[in-house]
């Protein structure tokens, strides 16, 4: 699946003055610079392109994720994930296992798209520690969802040594 799309962006309005932090334009947390008001990504300078306070679109504040998750190809790979996870616990799962299903999916989508944005850009500032937060959710969700590998029943040697010497 790609991720490859953005999610759609508004970075500025056009401002009636200059901007400043008096007008409501948003000073940037990473560059310090005052943008236009209504911006949602720095654009003061050409290396910094953060996200602003009260954005939208962060993946900290869930907007970007929650973008992410109504896409149609999204929700259609992530059903069919949910299909084949519901299919290896053996179907017709409680309401509880279906939940866990969801949410392990869900995470499992977050995450893939998070490393998918960090080999495309780099990783920038916290997010590989946010990476390894999902990652870790994820992996507790398989855990509750009992997807850990399980042994074949075999044998034991005493049963063995009888089909033997029965001749089987």
């Amino acid at each position: 699946m790609s991720f490859n799309q953005s999610p759609e962006e508004s970075h500025t309005t056009t401002p009636d003055a200059p901007p400043s932090p008096d007008n409501g334009g948003p000073v940037c947390p990473q560059c310090g610079a005052v943008n236009p008001p209504g911006s949602t990504i720095c654009r003061a300078t050409p290396t910094c392109g953060s996200f602003l306070p009260a954005n939208d679109l962060s993946v900290v504040h869930r907007g970007y994720a929650k973008l992410l998750l109504e896409r149609a190809d999204v929700q259609a790979a992530m059903q069919s994930e949910r299909d084949a996870v519901e299919r290896d616990l053996g179907g017709d799962p409680t309401t509880i296992k279906s939940n866990l299903t969801t949410a392990y999916v869900q995470a499992k989508t977050i995450r893939e798209s998070m490393f998918e944005q960090m080999s495309r850009t780099g990783v920038k500032g916290q997010a590989f520690a946010r990476f390894l937060a999902v990652l870790d959710r994820e992996m507790r969700l398989a855990a509750l969802l009992g997807l850990e590998r399980k042994a074949k029943p075999m044998d034991t040697i005493a049963a063995i040594m009888r089909q033997h010497a029965e001749g089987k």
